[in-house]
């Protein structure tokens, strides 16, 4: 008999039937492909049934004072690795002149040239300053309280740093595409200045609609309960590229896609999700305790927005 099986007890004299002793059974361990399936079911369970991925943990939480101090200081870099979005693969390539995508693009560019000197004119040109300071005063009236670098710095330094992530991804998808802005093939006046920097760089994708979009989306993760404001101004934001005649309509709906790419993308990151920490607390302390923006600018602002853009 093998050392490793268990001994076999003696046939029973009073009965027929034999037994056979058992080993010991092993000891079992939580089932974790149970208990990962019921995770995904419980967050599933709900309108909308969105699957979500649940990262890492991530590290203590910093102070939003950390945050802003750590990026001042100019240690901080991006959050992600080069290469870590590949806009190419996620992007469909550009419409082709004479698609109906194409042609529906100029139409929408000649239709929008109608809204010079307009009050969503305006908000255009506004929305054309990229810098961080200008995109969270911005989203301000969305947000429900003033928002800029000395009132929310953690969220100042989480922008900047992202900012350097966004920008190469959007300018590799320029360069692979290489799409030309609407004004070069359709005459009509721009918002803003149509310098030579403006004309050699590529149409698709937006890199303003990329920014917008993912700023909103990082600030309706961190402040939930206005949402919906932000994200309508993320939309409104991509949309002024379009009025402002700097974009087509078709470049505006890809920089959203790369916008939720990139954030998808740096949620990975652990020192992400640790400074958004720190905005989530930041905001409800500034939306609590803060000045709140101008009333008469975000009624005349949120009248823009409810209305089709084009």
């Amino acid at each position: 008999m093998a050392d490793d099986q268990p001994p076999i007890r003696p046939v029973s004299r009073r009965s027929s039937r034999r037994s056979v002793a058992r080993p010991p059974e092993r000891r079992r361990g939580p089932n974790l492909v149970g208990l990962g399936v019921a995770a995904l079911v419980g967050i599933g369970i709900g309108a909308g049934a969105v699957w979500m991925f649940t990262p890492p943990p991530t590290p203590a939480s910093r102070a939003p004072e950390a945050v802003a101090q750590s990026y001042s200081t100019g240690g901080a870099q991006g959050y992600l690795a080069p290469g870590a979005v590949q806009p190419l693969q996620v992007l469909p390539p550009p419409p082709t002149t004479g698609s109906a995508r194409a042609d529906s693009d100029k139409q929408v560019f000649l239709a929008t040239r109608k809204l010079e000197n307009t009050p969503r004119w305006s908000l255009a040109r506004a929305d054309a300053d990229q810098s961080v300071a200008a995109t969270l005063k911005d989203f301000s009236c969305a947000l429900g309280a003033d928002l800029g670098p000395a009132s929310a710095p953690a969220t100042d330094a989480l922008l900047e740093r992202f900012a350097k992530d966004q920008a190469p991804v959007v300018e590799s998808a320029k360069s692979g595409f290489h799409q030309p802005r609407p004004f070069l093939s359709a005459p009509g006046a721009l918002c803003i200045a149509r310098t030579d920097e403006l004309v050699r760089s590529p149409d698709y994708p937006s890199g303003h609609a990329t920014w917008g979009w993912a700023v909103a989306l990082i600030l309706a993760e961190a402040a939930p309960e206005r949402g919906d404001a932000l994200l309508a101004r993320g939309r409104a934001y991509g949309e002024s590229r379009v009025i402002c005649g700097a974009h087509s309509a078709s470049a505006v709906e890809a920089g959203r896609m790369v916008g939720a790419s990139l954030v998808s993308a740096v949620h990975a990151s652990p020192a992400f999700r640790g400074d958004l920490d720190a905005v989530r607390m930041e905001l409800a302390s500034l939306r609590r305790s803060g000045q709140a923006p101008d009333a008469a600018q975000c009624a005349s602002e949120a009248g823009l927005l409810a209305k089709p853009a084009y």
